[in-house]
């Protein structure tokens, strides 16, 4: 959140959370690996199945 909406920089982001800018590295990757994740399956869900709606249209 600090990185995309304050637009800060690793080093900043960890001065504000005292950690390691590593650290800080590793959790942005993480979270944005599991958004992905979770936007691939909402997207899934989002598509009809098996071609039902070309078969409702024909």
């Amino acid at each position: 959140m600090l990185r995309f909406y304050e637009g800060l920089t690793d080093l900043e982001i960890a001065t504000v959370l005292e950690c390691r800018p590593g650290t800080v590295r590793g959790y942005a990757s993480r979270a944005l690996a599991s958004l992905r994740i979770d936007l691939a399956d909402w997207h899934m869900a989002d598509e009809p199945l098996g071609g039902e709606a070309e078969d409702a249209a024909s």
